[in-house]
Protein backbone atom coordinates (compact mmCIF):
# COMPACT_ATOMS: atom_id res chain seq x y z
CA UNK A 1 0.00 0.00 0.00
CA UNK A 2 1.59 3.23 -1.07
CA UNK A 3 0.88 5.98 1.57
CA UNK A 4 3.29 9.04 0.12
CA UNK A 5 5.04 9.95 -2.52
CA UNK A 6 7.31 13.19 -1.94
CA UNK A 7 9.87 14.57 -4.71
CA UNK A 8 12.72 16.71 -3.16
CA UNK A 9 15.77 17.58 -5.07
CA UNK A 10 16.72 14.85 -7.36
CA UNK A 11 15.25 11.83 -5.58
CA UNK A 12 11.46 11.17 -5.16
CA UNK A 13 10.83 8.20 -2.42
CA UNK A 14 8.06 5.56 -1.99
CA UNK A 15 6.77 5.51 1.35
CA UNK A 16 5.07 2.13 2.21
CA UNK A 17 3.34 0.97 5.61
CA UNK A 18 3.21 -2.55 5.01
CA UNK A 19 6.89 -3.33 4.83
CA UNK A 20 8.66 -5.50 7.12
CA UNK A 21 9.34 -4.16 11.05
CA UNK A 22 12.93 -4.52 11.89
CA UNK A 23 12.62 -2.43 15.09
CA UNK A 24 15.38 -4.26 17.83
CA UNK A 25 17.15 -5.79 15.15
CA UNK A 26 18.73 -2.77 13.23
CA UNK A 27 22.44 -1.68 14.52
CA UNK A 28 24.35 1.63 13.40
CA UNK A 29 28.43 0.19 13.45
CA UNK A 30 31.03 2.51 13.29
CA UNK A 31 32.60 1.00 10.79
CA UNK A 32 32.28 0.79 6.48
CA UNK A 33 31.55 -2.92 5.13
CA UNK A 34 31.64 -3.92 2.12
CA UNK A 35 28.27 -4.80 1.34
CA UNK A 36 24.96 -3.02 0.79
CA UNK A 37 22.22 -5.52 1.82
CA UNK A 38 20.51 -8.38 3.87
CA UNK A 39 22.96 -10.35 5.80
CA UNK A 40 22.67 -13.37 8.66
CA UNK A 41 23.90 -10.96 10.52
CA UNK A 42 22.98 -12.43 14.44
CA UNK A 43 25.03 -15.40 12.97
CA UNK A 44 28.41 -13.36 13.83
CA UNK A 45 27.41 -10.34 15.40
CA UNK A 46 25.63 -11.47 19.33
CA UNK A 47 25.38 -8.14 21.50
CA UNK A 48 24.63 -8.92 25.24
CA UNK A 49 23.64 -6.79 28.00
CA UNK A 50 26.72 -5.83 30.23
CA UNK A 51 24.66 -4.59 33.12
CA UNK A 52 26.54 -1.82 33.27
CA UNK A 53 24.97 1.75 33.16
CA UNK A 54 26.28 4.82 31.89
CA UNK A 55 24.41 8.33 31.96
CA UNK A 56 21.42 6.32 32.65
CA UNK A 57 21.83 4.16 29.78
CA UNK A 58 21.92 0.68 29.63
CA UNK A 59 25.48 -0.22 28.10
CA UNK A 60 25.41 -3.37 25.29
CA UNK A 61 28.62 -4.76 24.68
CA UNK A 62 29.61 -6.62 21.49
CA UNK A 63 32.53 -7.36 19.27
CA UNK A 64 32.68 -7.13 15.65
CA UNK A 65 35.60 -8.48 13.36
CA UNK A 66 37.81 -8.65 17.08
CA UNK A 67 37.19 -4.88 18.12
CA UNK A 68 35.22 -4.64 21.37
CA UNK A 69 31.91 -2.11 21.03
CA UNK A 70 29.51 -0.78 23.20
CA UNK A 71 26.34 0.49 22.55
CA UNK A 72 22.84 1.49 23.79
CA UNK A 73 19.21 0.90 21.88
CA UNK A 74 17.66 3.97 21.07
CA UNK A 75 13.93 4.51 21.03
CA UNK A 76 12.79 7.19 18.19
CA UNK A 77 10.92 9.79 19.70
CA UNK A 78 6.76 9.02 19.51
CA UNK A 79 5.12 10.00 16.64
CA UNK A 80 8.24 8.97 14.70
CA UNK A 81 8.87 6.01 12.02
CA UNK A 82 12.55 5.43 10.63
CA UNK A 83 12.59 3.83 7.29
CA UNK A 84 15.50 1.59 5.46
CA UNK A 85 15.61 2.88 1.97
CA UNK A 86 16.43 1.05 -1.04
CA UNK A 87 17.23 2.35 -5.04
CA UNK A 88 14.61 1.16 -7.10
CA UNK A 89 16.57 0.04 -10.33
CA UNK A 90 13.35 -0.76 -12.29
CA UNK A 91 12.17 3.04 -11.95
CA UNK A 92 15.48 4.78 -11.79
CA UNK A 93 15.17 8.27 -13.73
CA UNK A 94 11.13 7.46 -14.62
CA UNK A 95 10.89 11.00 -13.90
CA UNK A 96 13.44 12.50 -16.04
CA UNK A 97 16.87 12.29 -14.13
CA UNK A 98 15.41 11.25 -10.51
CA UNK A 99 16.15 8.54 -8.64
CA UNK A 100 13.70 6.85 -6.90
CA UNK A 101 13.52 5.21 -3.34
CA UNK A 102 11.53 2.16 -1.60
CA UNK A 103 11.01 1.78 1.79
CA UNK A 104 12.44 -1.69 2.76
CA UNK A 105 11.89 -1.70 6.06
CA UNK A 106 10.53 0.14 9.15
CA UNK A 107 11.64 0.64 12.43
CA UNK A 108 11.19 2.26 16.01
CA UNK A 109 14.11 1.72 17.10
CA UNK A 110 17.71 0.68 16.80
CA UNK A 111 21.13 0.38 18.79
CA UNK A 112 24.45 2.16 17.73
CA UNK A 113 27.24 1.31 18.84
CA UNK A 114 30.93 3.07 19.77
CA UNK A 115 34.16 1.16 19.52
CA UNK A 116 36.45 2.91 22.20
CA UNK A 117 34.02 5.33 24.98
CA UNK A 118 30.38 3.67 26.36
CA UNK A 119 27.53 5.11 24.85
CA UNK A 120 26.63 9.17 26.43
CA UNK A 121 23.96 11.10 25.86
CA UNK A 122 26.16 14.05 24.17
CA UNK A 123 27.44 11.02 21.25
CA UNK A 124 26.09 12.48 18.04
CA UNK A 125 23.22 10.01 17.23
CA UNK A 126 21.37 10.89 20.37
CA UNK A 127 21.89 14.70 20.31
CA UNK A 128 20.31 14.53 16.58
CA UNK A 129 16.99 13.50 18.17
CA UNK A 130 17.21 16.38 20.28
CA UNK A 131 16.63 18.24 16.50
CA UNK A 132 13.15 16.82 16.47
CA UNK A 133 12.21 18.57 19.42
CA UNK A 134 13.18 21.75 18.51
CA UNK A 135 11.33 21.55 15.12
CA UNK A 136 8.60 20.79 16.50
CA UNK A 137 8.82 23.69 18.84
CA UNK A 138 10.04 25.85 16.12
CA UNK A 139 7.49 24.99 13.65
CA UNK A 140 4.67 24.04 16.02
CA UNK A 141 1.44 26.41 15.61
CA UNK A 142 1.27 29.08 19.01
CA UNK A 143 -2.30 30.18 20.32
CA UNK A 144 -2.99 33.80 20.97
CA UNK A 145 -2.90 32.83 24.88
CA UNK A 146 0.69 31.53 24.18
CA UNK A 147 2.09 34.44 23.12
CA UNK A 148 0.61 36.85 25.79
CA UNK A 149 2.25 34.47 28.27
CA UNK A 150 5.73 34.64 27.01
CA UNK A 151 5.11 38.39 26.34
CA UNK A 152 4.31 38.82 30.22
CA UNK A 153 6.77 36.14 31.38
CA UNK A 154 9.87 38.61 29.11
CA UNK A 155 8.43 41.54 30.47
CA UNK A 156 8.66 40.32 34.43
CA UNK A 157 12.27 39.27 33.29
CA UNK A 158 13.15 42.51 31.63
CA UNK A 159 11.49 44.69 35.09
CA UNK A 160 13.55 42.12 37.30
CA UNK A 161 17.23 43.22 34.98
CA UNK A 162 16.10 47.12 35.31
CA UNK A 163 15.80 46.47 39.15
CA UNK A 164 19.13 44.78 38.87
CA UNK A 165 20.79 47.24 37.66
CA UNK A 166 19.84 50.28 38.84
CA UNK A 167 20.99 49.03 42.78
Amino acid sequence: MEQARQQEGNAAVRVTKDCEDVSGRLQLLPCSIGHNGRAAVSTFFTPAASGETSEGLRVQKAAFRGRGLQGDALELPSNNCGYVLGKDSKITNRYGGFDEWQTLAQFRNMTYWNHDSRPSSSDPLPRCFDWLHLSEIIHGSISAEGVASMIAEQSSLSRGLKRKSSS
